[in-house]
């Protein structure tokens, strides 16, 4: 795993961002790399520093976020 800045290794786990190498498993099953809805379905959760900046979707309501 690799990245840059603060949090790449947060959002590679998530599948927000590819693996450059290596790989993440849950349970003993591989994630799929830069796939966050396989991530969601085995139940890896993300929270983002900046909640309000690139945590939530302004247009959603709040149930939608």
């Amino acid at each position: 795993m690799s990245g840059t800045g603060n949090g790449s290794s947060a959002e590679v786990i998530a599948g927000l961002r590819p693996a450059t190498g290596g790989a993440i498993r849950v349970d003993g099953e591989k994630l799929v790399s830069g796939d966050a809805r396989d991530a969601i379905r085995r139940g890896v959760a993300y929270i983002p520093e900046d909640r309000m900046g690139t945590g939530v979707a302004p247009n959603l309501s709040v149930a939608e976020n």
